[in-house]
């Protein structure tokens, strides 16, 4: 079991084959609704507090989205909530560009694997500079799962047009066309 602290609110936790042996459980019989499963959930949050040294499921809402990792294993993404009022809601203007910002090409990873099972579709570029990373998107429907899911890995810097063209002209562009997409199969 690899665990990685992505923020101090999101945990990714990366399971092998022999990790899903010894949990007695696959990543097909997996669901929340199950028992099982919930056993599974505690047993590896139990893991992750004893490696953080700290407990990571404190008070507020915890999200667990669970994806395949090759043949057997499997990656689980524990993002902790704290409650607060309700949450806003965005919708971007057709066509408009949101531009995320991340300190890693790991959290962009992370990002691009959460957001591919999620059923978010964007047209994305992925930019570099020095150790910082941009993605540019555009959706035409409602973001609120986009930018969750951004805000989870990285940050959302601009949702207007200045920011991308800032961006396309100042950063090294890395991948230009459908980045989520290659990110998330070069992941698996």
């Amino acid at each position: 079991m690899r665990v990685e602290e992505l923020t101090a609110q999101a945990i990714l936790v990366e399971l092998s084959g022999d990790d899903m042996k010894d949990l007695n459980i696959t990543y097909e019989q997996m669901d929340y609704a199950d028992v099982e499963t919930k056993r599974v959930i505690w047993t590896v949050l139990s893991q992750v507090n004893h490696t953080l040294g700290r407990t990571f499921s404190g008070a507020g809402r915890l999200t667990v989205e669970a994806m395949r990792r090759g043949a057997d294993g499997c990656v689980l993404l524990f993002t902790q909530e704290t409650l607060t009022a309700r949450p806003k809601r965005y919708l971007l203007r057709q066509n408009a560009c949101l531009t995320a910002q991340f300190s890693s090409l790991d959290a962009v990873y992370a990002c691009a694997e959460a957001l591919r099972f999620s059923g978010v579709r964007a047209d994305s570029r992925l930019y570099r500079l020095d150790h910082d990373y941009r993605l540019l998107l555009r959706q035409k429907a409602g973001a609120n799962r986009l930018r969750q899911c951004l805000n989870e890995f990285g940050a959302v810097v601009g949702e207007s047009e200045a920011v991308a063209l800032h961006t396309a002209e100042h950063w090294t562009c890395l991948i230009a066309h459908n980045a989520l997409e290659a990110l998330a199969r070069q992941s698996s």
